[in-house]
């Protein structure tokens, strides 16, 4: 979808998941579109330093510790151009009590780790500290399996 609205823009996929992987390319090779997939080790991210001008991470961080998510954001930071934007929406502090309480009753059952070990640790920090700035909340969307957050920021 990302690719109809803007043909012209080069596109790179990255996850850490085989799986994922092959699911993604099986609608991009359906349709011939020019995406790249590349698989990502969990270290290092394979491209060089301001690689790209525009980064989205949608539903990485609630798989991340906090030691991760530190670390991806620094990555993030090193492969983003200078003034270029970075975009994130994912599952963040869940203020509903309720919810608090299923998620810690779950813990030993979901991937979720971030919104179950850490949930009090909020996305404009990590970020702050991973030295973006203009770092803007945009909006939050409640779920049935949690809170998504979406904020931007600029490096």
């Amino acid at each position: 979808m990302l690719k109809q609205l803007f043909p012209t823009t080069k596109i790179t996929g990255i996850d850490i998941d085989t799986k994922i992987i092959k699911i993604a390319l099986k609608p991009i090779k359906k349709t011939n579109t020019d995406i790249s997939i590349c698989k990502y080790d969990g270290g290092k991210l394979p491209f060089e330093d301001n690689h790209f001008n525009k980064i989205i991470c949608c539903l990485v961080f609630c798989n991340l510790t906090i030691n991760e998510k530190k670390n991806y954001l620094n990555e993030i930071y090193r492969i983003l151009q200078m003034g270029g934007n970075f975009y994130i929406c994912d599952f963040g502090y869940e203020k509903n009590k309720t919810k608090r309480v299923v998620f810690k009753l779950i813990r030993g059952l979901t991937p979720l780790r971030s919104l179950l070990d850490e949930s009090e640790v909020q996305f404009y920090d990590l970020m702050k500290n991973s030295s973006f700035k203009h770092i803007k909340y945009i909006d939050s969307v409640k779920t049935i399996t949690g809170t998504l957050y979406y904020y931007t920021s600029i490096k």
